[in-house]
């Protein structure tokens, strides 16, 4: 699961490409993404560390990967 919320992470920012910045921001001219994975949902780069970050705090659910 944690790489699963890594992958969506990088694959977010691939597709937004030189659109992609730290900080959240309008540039003028820029596009709204529908590509990608902003095909489903338009937060990916934020929802990809919590969901990799809540992956991380239920190892109980995967006994022996520890």
């Amino acid at each position: 699961m944690i790489l699963v919320g890594a992958a969506l992470r990088m694959w977010a920012i691939l597709t937004l490409g030189r659109w992609f910045t730290y900080d959240v921001r309008v540039a003028e001219g820029q596009p709204v993404v529908t590509t990608g994975p902003y095909r489903w949902v338009r937060h990916h780069t934020s929802f990809g560390p919590t969901y990799d970050r809540y992956a991380a705090s239920k190892p109980h659910l995967f006994p022996g990967i520890w």
